[in-house]
């Protein structure tokens, strides 16, 4: 599956690293494309193994806005 993810306050290389260490914790994320100047986080996941919910949550969860 993909999703795309915008994020309200992704402004720093800080924040995409932070988002990268994020998601990739969650076993059957394939790929994570973050584009700070669109604000914007392009996941490829496997649904039998994350949900995109679970993985907004854990955004979320670190101080994140998705929108």
């Amino acid at each position: 599956m993909k999703a795309l993810v915008r994020i309200y306050n992704l402004t720093t290389h800080d924040d995409i690293i932070n988002i990268r260490n994020v998601v990739s914790n969650y076993e059957g994320i394939l790929a994570c494309e973050i584009n700070l100047n669109k604000k914007e986080v392009n996941i490829v996941y496997d649904s039998l193994s994350v949900s995109i919910d679970e993985i907004i949550t854990s955004i979320e969860n670190v101080g994140y806005m998705v929108i």
